[in-house]
């Protein structure tokens, strides 16, 4: 887990090209030591920004913001605004509340339909 509510310097450029200028940054990382994640604040809102630890992750996370998350509806889940394979990271946009809401939490219907989905994923990513 990072204690810094600083970015490293070449995602900060890269973030403020996404997002412009930022006004707060707050650590939001896990509890976990390669955990790199923060909560962004400017112009454009409230954004997460991360750094993956390794490409196999930045890629399946990316992979998974591009193919399956679209599927759970506007609103329901973060959308990826913009990724670097360079950098390893994400720029997400924040989401209040559950990942599903209303009528469709708890749906067995939208569940398998989502597990599927991360199945299939990672099955593909494995190849």
């Amino acid at each position: 887990m990072t204690d810094s509510t600083r970015l490293p310097s070449p995602f900060t450029s890269w973030v403020e090209q996404v997002l412009s200028p930022l006004e707060a940054v707050r650590d939001a990382s896990h509890a976990r030591d390669n955990s790199q994640v923060w909560k962004v604040t400017g112009h454009a809102g409230d954004h997460y920004a991360k750094v993956e630890p390794k490409p196999v992750l930045y890629t399946g996370e990316t992979r998974a913001y591009r193919e399956a998350v679209p599927h759970l509806g506007h609103g329901n889940a973060p959308v990826l605004r913009d990724s670097s394979a360079a950098l390893l990271a994400l720029i997400l946009t924040k989401v209040d509340g559950e990942p599903l809401k209303g009528d469709r939490h708890g749906d067995p219907l939208v569940t398998a339909r989502g597990r599927r989905t991360v199945e299939r994923l990672m099955q593909e990513g494995r190849r």
